[in-house]
């Protein structure tokens, strides 16, 4: 529900607060289960080529390694492990941050909610080229820049220049949220399924009468044929 993320007074506020605490001017967020094929390990990378702070929100099997990998080059004090967080805390984080990320490398990643989360909050998107999902949601270029996986330069360089041109990152950012209210909303989803499932029942109908027709014609063959045969043995 697009309404779920309006930017309120309240949320206006304790994003600010959020920022302050950060001591940041810039803030990079991921959303999402610490995971290996979430490539947050080439994110973490790629935040030695950026002056940001990273957000990283979400509890996984991995949280420690990545803990570690930002502790040996070198990046403890800026990259700030949330764990998991309410709804109504993830909408003003993502109202927080300047731009969110989903740096996964592995198809695993199907589709990529979060991305729908950050483009209704008016956030322009960093994704990878996954052959799932996930770039039909993020336009390369429209709402956000998508780059190639299993690396951090990609990453680094998107988020450098997303930094660099705020009027860009401004102008996605609200392609991303006129494209969730437009495509993902629940009325134009709802009437999207209902559109798929009439094809199905279509398709399945006509084949269903495909196969009726095609079973009377043998049918019918068979009775020519049991006719002849009966003939023949009659002479």
């Amino acid at each position: 529900d697009v309404k779920k993320y309006e930017l309120t007074e309240e949320v206006a506020r304790q994003a600010r607060d959020f920022r302050l605490r950060m001591n940041s001017s810039r803030i990079v967020l991921f959303v999402g289960s610490l995971l290996a094929y979430k490539g947050l390990k080439n994110l973490i990378r790629a935040m030695i080529d950026v002056q940001a702070a990273l957000v990283i929100v979400g509890k996984g099997k991995v949280e420690e390694e990545l803990k570690e990998l930002a502790r040996d080059i070198g990046l403890a004090s800026r990259t700030h492990f949330m764990g998991e967080v309410s709804e109504e805390e993830k909408i003003v984080l993502l109202y927080a941050s300047d731009v969110v990320v989903l740096p996964s490398t592995e198809s695993q990643e199907s589709f990529g909610l979060i991305q729908l989360e950050a483009m209704a909050c008016s956030r322009p998107v960093i994704s990878t080229r996954l052959p799932t999902g996930v770039p039909f949601v993020n336009l390369d270029g429209v709402t956000g820049l998508v780059v190639e996986p299993g690396s951090s330069y990609p990453i680094a360089g998107a988020l450098n220049r997303l930094f660099r041109d705020r009027s860009l990152a401004r102008r996605m950012g609200e392609a991303g949220q006129k494209r969730v209210i437009e495509h993902f909303n629940l009325q134009q989803m709802g009437q999207k399924v209902f559109r798929i499932y009439q094809e199905v029942l279509a398709r399945s109908e006509s084949a269903i009468i495909e196969d009726g027709e095609e079973f009377a014609k043998i049918g019918v063959s068979k009775g020519q044929n049991s006719e002849i045969e009966s003939v023949g043995k009659k002479k």
